[in-house]
């Protein structure tokens, strides 16, 4: 059985239809615009106190923040007291030295709170994060 083929030579280019580059080339775009409102912070933002002597903290530290607001942020994830409490005692955690760093408009209050937390389970390395004074 034979099947009757019926082939056209093509004369120039067929029209392109360009809604699917477009709407790619949108979203794109769209995304690249969003992507630093949408992301985790690396950091949380803070002030920092100045001080005329400070010394260098080694790398693998726990750090501790505690944002303008009073707000404690451990991991880039928001605590309570008790819980932080609770994330202290495990025992990796004690062997490292802890960094608490406090926005200079912190309250006062709220830093020795997370300071008597960490000397209540025994940490004896809690260091406090500030930059030097020119």
């Amino acid at each position: 059985m034979k099947f009757k083929c019926q082939l056209k030579v093509a004369t120039g280019l067929l029209p392109i239809t360009f809604a699917p580059i477009l709407n790619l080339i949108l979203l794109l775009i769209m995304f690249l615009m969003l992507t630093p409102f949408i992301s985790y912070p690396t950091s949380i933002h803070t002030y920092l106190p100045r001080t005329i002597t400070s010394d260098i903290v080694p790398e693998h530290t726990t750090t501790i923040t505690i944002t303008s607001e009073d707000i404690i942020y451990f991991e880039n994830g928001i605590l309570t007291d008790k819980e932080l409490r609770k994330i202290l005692q495990t025992p990796s955690l004690k062997k490292q030295p802890i960094l608490i760093k406090a926005d200079g408009r912190s309250s006062l209050a709220r830093v020795i709170d997370v300071w008597n937390v960490c000397r209540e389970l025994g940490l004896e390395r809690v260091n406090i994060a500030t930059t030097m004074s020119k």
